[in-house]
């Protein structure tokens, strides 16, 4: 495999970006606990259409609509547009890991047997088990060294994906909110551990799916996380976490609440030419 390409992550602004009236708020809400629910299940299915599209796959994957997929950056060679179509399209319900536009219908907010409390109250579930959603997307913004919160914000490449993400953070969340029209960017998000915070960490579940070697989020193809950088094509992997509103809540119910891309791991797909700066135009002065 090809040894990363470290560059300066900041952030970039995205003047191609769709109508922002559709896209989810760039100040993404914030939760007083960076703990996440893992899950047991076999990735390796999963993260071998990561690595090679053209293997067929246990998962299913819905019919692409292309006018649907219409946002991809030019940059992108033709030869690695399928496989980008196919990952917006993705879904594995044996494992419960779905694409943003394939969430299927009567997922809901988990909870425990016989109306106990259960820590997947706080988790989007179907059939009772947490949902695993990716997206795909340009990195247009990353934060992944913090010594509070890990942030990759991308901009998702078709309106149909725009609309389900909106639909499951900004419309699940109680009272129901509405995107603001300056917002271009859909974020993932993730708390330093308690316990480190206050000291510069860095987040470890960055990994590269470029080359077609890629299986099952093996440790050995980890890449640094300053290897992600603004203009490439990544997944991001992650769940969707409620979190509680400061007032109208008391024990252990849920009156109101916030919902935000709880992080997870981020597949480096394809290599963007990173930040471009135009030089300055040449004089026509005579010196």
């Amino acid at each position: 495999m090809a040894g990363p390409t470290t560059r300066k992550n900041k952030p970039q602004d995205d003047p191609q970006s769709p109508s922002p009236s559709k896209r989810i708020r760039r100040d993404s809400p914030s939760e007083k606990s960076s703990s996440t629910t893992s899950t047991t299940d076999d990735h390796n299915t999963a993260n071998h259409l990561l690595a090679n599209p053209t293997t067929p796959n246990a998962g299913t994957e819905d019919d692409v609509d292309p006018a649907s997929t219409n946002d991809i950056p030019d940059y992108v060679p033709d030869e690695v547009r399928p496989r980008i179509e196919r990952l917006q399209t993705f879904s594995e319900p044996k494992f419960n890991r779905y694409s943003i536009g394939t969430i299927p219908d009567g997922s809901d907010w988990g909870h425990g047997p016989n109306g106990r409390w259960s820590h997947l109250e706080a988790l989007l579930c179907y059939n009772d088990k947490p949902l695993v959603v990716w997206m795909v997307g340009v990195v247009r913004w990353v934060n992944l060294e913090s010594s509070e919160k890990f942030t990759i914000g991308v901009r998702l490449l078709s309106q149909h994906d725009i609309d389900a993400a909106t639909r499951n953070s900004l419309g699940r969340c109680v009272p129901e909110q509405q995107p603001k029209d300056e917002a271009t960017l859909t974020y993932a998000n993730k708390w330093v551990d308690k316990k480190a915070r206050g000291s510069t960490q860095i987040f470890s579940e960055a990994y590269s799916a470029v080359d077609n070697e890629l299986r099952g989020w093996d440790p050995e193809q980890k890449v640094p996380a300053t290897t992600i950088s603004p203009s490439d094509i990544v997944v991001v992997e992650f769940y969707i976490r409620r979190f509680k509103g400061k007032t109208g809540n008391t024990g252990r119910g849920w009156t109101t609440w916030g919902v935000n891309f709880d992080l997870l791991r981020i597949a480096q797909i394809f290599v963007g030419p990173g930040p471009i700066q135009e030089p300055p135009p040449e004089s026509s002065a005579f010196i």
